[in-house]
């Protein structure tokens, strides 16, 4: 079921994404292709991407753990990077071309745009190490954090890249007078730094992130020399793909997709990462670094072909495509810093990183820009140029009409904010507090009364996993034996019809697993008394004849969870008829004899009766029901 959630986020994205979109028509380009509106609805997709671009990384182990479909957002990082670099290759040409004396006043504009919320963000991250962390450091480490010649926050590397290649933009297309010849020697500037990034050693294992370490400063620069290329030659690019339009979007779509298949090879059996004395070290690398620029080239030219025929109109997109930058930058500080390795669900870990940075990016985002008008007005005295009153008015409704989205989209984060930060407080930084009522409960419960003891995935309705429910069947001093009130899962013993003992199963391994071992904190987990080296356990035939007194007391209702996954139930019952407690009895697994082997299992039957002989150890649909052992100490 997690996998299932994690795979859902991708799903929920590309539905915010086309969202009220329009199709423009057959052989027809969209009016608004490539617009202002258009490009930051399509950053915001790319943004939220590489975030969860991040998040994959961090629950698959960079691929080696399969989460289904959303394991390959681990290759696809670039991609979404990509889209940056095309954007801003693209900007500069079109505004060169198409604004009057946009040179001129290009780097006192420009470069606070990018710097300011690249400053402000390192700020925050300071902050983090320093109060949170209490990660202290001397004045020259702190305006080295401050400024980024370290990066705190190593999401900052593509300002760091992009002020070089604005630098270089304006340098080349203010003083030379063959644009053609500016506009060659700027990609030549965009390969240099490719070719510097290419020979730099990574990083070294410290939190700081270093200027061009990593081939992810490399892996989608090129794409930035595409973005020059197409927005120099737009005109002619897009006629011919809008004549050809079919036959191109088949032919890039083939081609991304044999080309993703590439990355994803190259990166797992070539890479970047081996010794510096192997001999193929660097022609691997290469190998890679040519595969992927094809792949971000592709992807980004589908991109443009798909806006080509459809109008984005999704308010929500919109919203954070005017915040995308921030968001950028902030997310990376949710995944490292403040939800490390937290013990959350990964489908709750997933959504608390993407509200988190949602909220964070629209905090703060108005500061931003508010101070980046500020400084730009001080950079700025030439004589400012008056928008018309024509454009006043547009402006004015188009705030109007996003005004409501960012207002919903705020309800929305706020209440869900308050929701998450109830359920991660509850959970984790109050399991303390919470375990020490468990035990005061536990202590006072005679057997055959109920306790609760940790959480699991009970009602797929309600978010998060639920807390556990069991009955007491056993109390030695302070040792007390439980066991699960429902069963909470199914399943067969064994996997394969063969004769096979408790200690060899399947189903023993699954109880040993995270799935149910998770389900416990920590301080839960350490009260625990083992059983024959397992956390958790089931009973055995003579335990479950001991501690029930009649058949009846076996009988087992189910979690709707496990019913939905298959577990058995409604199953007509041997010597009854549907009784009346408005669901049937599901028969459930016991734990085998220490040693003896058999095809068959011993199980509790629907009316709860103990047999050896009903159910082979591959049948499916056998409830789960879990017993442990908990300590339970005078002092806590």
């Amino acid at each position: 079921m997690s996998n299932i959630i994690l795979n859902l986020y991708p799903v929920v994205l590309f539905f915010l994404v086309f969202w009220k979109a329009s199709f423009s028509g057959r052989k027809k380009v969209s009016p608004d292709y490539l617009n202002m509106d258009q490009t930051g609805q399509i950053r915001a997709f790319a943004c939220i991407s590489v975030i969860l671009h991040h998040l994959t990384q961090s629950v698959t182990g960079y691929g080696i753990i399969y989460k289904g479909p959303v394991t390959l957002y681990n290759y696809a990082g670039i991609l979404f990077t990509s889209v940056f670099f095309f954007s801003s290759g693209y900007g500069l040409i079109v505004s060169y071309e198409t604004k009057p004396d946009y040179i001129k006043s290009f780097l006192r504009k420009r470069l606070p745009a990018v710097m300011i919320p690249f400053c402000m963000v390192n700020l925050i991250g300071i902050l983090i190490r320093q109060f949170i962390y209490k990660t202290h450091g001397s004045m020259l480490s702190y305006i080295s954090d401050f400024l980024g010649l370290t990066l705190i926050n190593s999401n900052g590397w593509y300002i760091i890249e992009i002020i070089f290649l604005y630098i270089a933009f304006y340098i080349l297309f203010r003083f030379l007078k063959n644009k053609d010849m500016a506009l060659i020697l700027l990609s030549l500037v965009a390969v240099m730094i490719i070719l510097y990034g290419f020979f730099r050693e990574h990083d070294s294992p410290d939190y700081k992130t270093h200027w061009f370490r990593g081939e992810w400063w490399i892996n989608s620069t090129g794409v930035f020399i595409f973005g020059l290329v197409y927005g120099r030659f737009r005109k002619k690019i897009e006629g011919f793909l809008n004549r050809h339009y079919i036959i191109a979007l088949v032919t890039v779509s083939i081609l991304f997709a044999a080309a993703f298949a590439g990355t994803i090879y190259t990166v797992n059996h070539f890479g970047y990462y081996r010794s510096p004395g192997d001999p193929l070290a660097r022609p691997y690398a290469l190998i890679t670094l040519i595969v992927q620029t094809v792949t971000c080239i592709l992807s980004t030219t589908l991109i443009l072909l798909i806006n080509m025929r459809i109008t984005l109109r999704s308010g929500v997109m919109r919203y954070i495509g005017k915040i995308s930058a921030e968001l950028f930058l902030v997310h990376g500080y949710f995944i490292t810093m403040i939800f490390p390795k937290s013990g959350m669900s990964e489908p709750l870990y997933f959504g608390a990183v993407l509200i988190s940075a949602v909220a964070a990016g629209a905090i703060i985002s108005p500061l931003i820009k508010k101070l980046t008008g500020l400084v730009v007005q001080l950079l700025d005295r030439p004589v400012r140029t008056y928008r018309t009153l024509e454009s006043e008015l547009e402006d004015k409704l188009r705030k109007k009409r996003y005004k409501k989205y960012k207002r919903i989209l705020l309800i929305i984060i706020i209440l869900a904010g308050v929701y998450m930060i109830y359920i991660f407080a509850g959970r984790y930084i109050f399991a303390g507090l919470e375990y020490k009522r468990e035990c005061e409960a536990i202590r006072e419960a005679s057997p055959g009364d109920e306790v609760k003891w940790g959480y699991f995935e009970q009602d797929r309705e309600k978010f998060g996993k639920e807390r556990l429910t069991w009955i007491v069947l056993k109390k030695e001093g302070d040792r007390v034996c439980l066991i699960t009130k429902e069963g909470i899962a199914g399943g067969c013993y064994h996997r394969k019809h063969e004769d096979v003992s408790w200690e060899e199963s399947d189903l023993r391994e699954r109880l040993c697993s995270d799935d149910f071992t998770n389900m416990f904190s920590s301080y839960e987990r350490d009260s625990i008394i083992r059983t024959d080296g397992d956390l958790i356990t089931l009973l055995t035939s003579a335990e479950a004849e001991e501690l029930f007194a009649e058949d009846k007391e076996r009988e087992l209702s189910i979690t709707s969870v496990a019913k939905t996954d298959g577990t058995n139930i409604n199953i007509l019952s041997k010597t009854q008829q549907w009784d009346m407690k408005g669901y049937r009895s599901s028969w459930w697994w016991l734990r085998g004899e220490k040693g003896y082997k058999s095809k068959m299992a011993p199980i509790v039957t629907v009316d709860g009766a103990i047999s050896y002989t009903d159910k082979e150890v591959n049948r499916p649909g056998g409830a789960i029901r879990p017993v442990i052992w908990v300590e339970i100490k005078n002092e806590f």
